[in-house]
């Protein structure tokens, strides 16, 4: 579950959208998997082992990556006070159920800060730098993307089913299923 949350051509997709040649031709490896650099110790509780592969993944290889070009592309030097080494050796000391409670995250900082940042933004939500890609393919792509899968090179190369394409946008097209994030990761590789 893990590993699926991060894929952006689920293997289910994958038969339905690469041809058969490159299905059978090249042959798909075993993928690397986020989840083999979970701590094999049993010992270890779900939410520690997860942040730990994130602080060795995701987080140096993602998430501070855009965010350090992003802020040097606009001249701002930020800071991550969360990521000081000594604050994140003693988060994981602290046992989940005082990081999580039920549904509220971030159980320990809210309590401290509760009577010293107002309710309305100590409560809100997560929300990050997200694009707005489902509302772009709604609206202003819809045309041009149906123009550049209608003459693709990565069909006319073999490297694509044009109706696995096709029945990808046409979900997304259709409300069924949010398909976004694969229909731009496809564009990128088809520009």
């Amino acid at each position: 579950r893990y590993d699926k949350s991060f894929e952006l051509i689920p293997k289910e997709r994958r038969y339905s959208l690469f041809t058969p040649e490159v299905m059978n031709g090249h042959g798909f490896k075993e993928e690397f998997n986020l989840s083999g650099l979970f701590p094999a110790s049993t010992g270890v509780d779900f939410l520690k082992s997860a942040s730990f592969v994130d602080l060795l993944s995701i987080l140096p290889n993602d998430y501070l990556l855009k965010e350090d070009k992003m802020s040097m592309a606009n001249s701002l030097e930020v800071r991550v006070p969360f990521l000081d080494h000594e604050l994140v050796e003693l988060s994981f000391k602290i046992k989940s159920n005082y990081k999580i409670k039920g549904l509220k995250t971030k159980y320990i900082l809210r309590e401290v800060f509760k009577n010293k940042i107002h309710p309305e933004i100590l409560n809100r939500g997560k929300y990050g730098f997200e694009v707005p890609v489902r509302e772009w393919l709604q609206n202003e792509m819809k045309k041009e993307v149906n123009v550049l899968f209608g003459s693709s090179k990565l069909v006319g190369d073999k490297i694509f089913n044009v109706s696995g394409i096709r029945e990808i946008l046409n979900e997304q097209f259709e409300g069924l299923r949010d398909n976004s994030k694969m229909i731009f990761t496809l564009i990128g590789l088809e520009y």
